[in-house]
């Protein structure tokens, strides 16, 4: 490590590492980039032109113990590593982290996570991207002026016939609804606050997701609001959300696009949104990277490490997943 400490450190040199590249360059932040293998340090210069650290963050951590890390870091490598890599860099003195998501995959590894940021008074955020999707920000503005939230529902359809062919390691897949569902319920609960009540109902499994593969619940949120959900893995869908007001229903369908049915009327329109940034980036990056180095101690759009760990007890009884 240099003695000019750079604004951020980034861990890992995949494919989101060179999204969230084009991000820290937009906004114009200094960093140091740490990867495992010289195979993917070499790709990710190859792409970015940007140099790594060769060796993995616990080889980095022990040649810079004594140094001054950077305030923020944002950890972006294969989920079974994002917890020891955090504790890591909650350890060097580091105040700031983004993770991306679930930040954890077990119960065990979220509360020792949020033991040891507590304790060492850090900040950590899961990335859910979603939350600053101007897609989003339209809706919430719409939601306002409307008065509020009447009810919701939302999809978390999965295309197993992709994931199984994929070559994720048989304990993410068995996790898929925590790994990448939890993208769409992440953004129904911010939407709507926690569930205060919730019945659950769970069918059917896949060979990669013994857990089940057919999903329905409803309940009511901490908010008043009352919701539903569904999900079928084994037939055609989509992820979405749609939201009622008095005035209008609002559909997130893709999420990174606001339909708009408004009351006496069958017609649905597209909304107008001003995704500029959503377009440049990866659609929300650049907004949750900017409230990274922003945010407020009090309020935050981002989602909190102690907000998940709360979030990964619902997102058990939804999806049957054991974490």
């Amino acid at each position: 490590m240099s003695d000019n400490i750079k604004d951020l450190l980034l861990v890992g040199t995949g494919a989101m590492a060179i999204e969230y590249i084009k991000v820290l360059d937009g906004l114009q932040k200094t960093y140091d980039v740490v990867g495992n293998s010289n195979r993917s340090v070499t790709a990710f210069k190859e792409q970015t032109g940007v140099h790594a650290y060769c060796g993995g963050i616990e080889k980095y951590v022990t040649e810079n113990r004594g140094h001054l890390f950077p305030n923020y870091a944002i950890v972006a490598i294969d989920g079974e590593k994002l917890c020891e890599a955090s504790e890591m860099l909650i350890e060097s003195g580091v105040k700031h982290i983004l993770i991306e998501k679930p930040g954890a995959i077990t119960q065990s590894q979220m509360k020792r996570l949020v033991k040891k940021a507590e304790e060492k008074k850090v900040n950590v955020f899961i990335g859910y991207n979603r939350r600053f999707y101007a897609s989003v920000e339209k809706a919430e503005e719409i939601i306002k002026k409307d008065g509020g939230i009447l009810s919701l529902n939302f999809e978390f359809t999965e295309w197993s016939h992709v994931i199984e062919k994929t070559a994720n390691s048989k304990e993410i897949k068995e996790k898929w609804f925590l790994m990448n569902s939890s993208h769409v319920v992440d953004l129904a609960f911010y939407f709507m606050g926690n569930p205060k009540v919730m019945h659950t109902h769970i069918k059917g499994e896949k060979e990669w997701h013994p857990a089940g593969s057919i999903y329905c619940g409803c309940g009511e949120s901490e908010k008043g609001i009352l919701f539903t959900y569904q999900a079928n893995w084994g037939a055609p869908g989509r992820w979405g959300i749609e939201i009622l007001t008095k005035n209008h229903r609002l559909y997130l369908r893709p999420m990174e696009k606001l339909s708009i049915q408004e009351i006496g009327s069958v017609a649905v329109r597209e909304c107008e949104i001003d995704d500029e940034m959503d377009l440049k980036y990866k659609a929300g990056l650049f907004r949750e990277v900017e409230e990274l180095f922003n945010h407020s101690e009090t309020v935050t759009r981002l989602c909190t490490l102690q907000e998940q760990e709360y979030h990964m007890t619902i997102y058990e009884q939804i999806s049957g997943e054991c974490y």
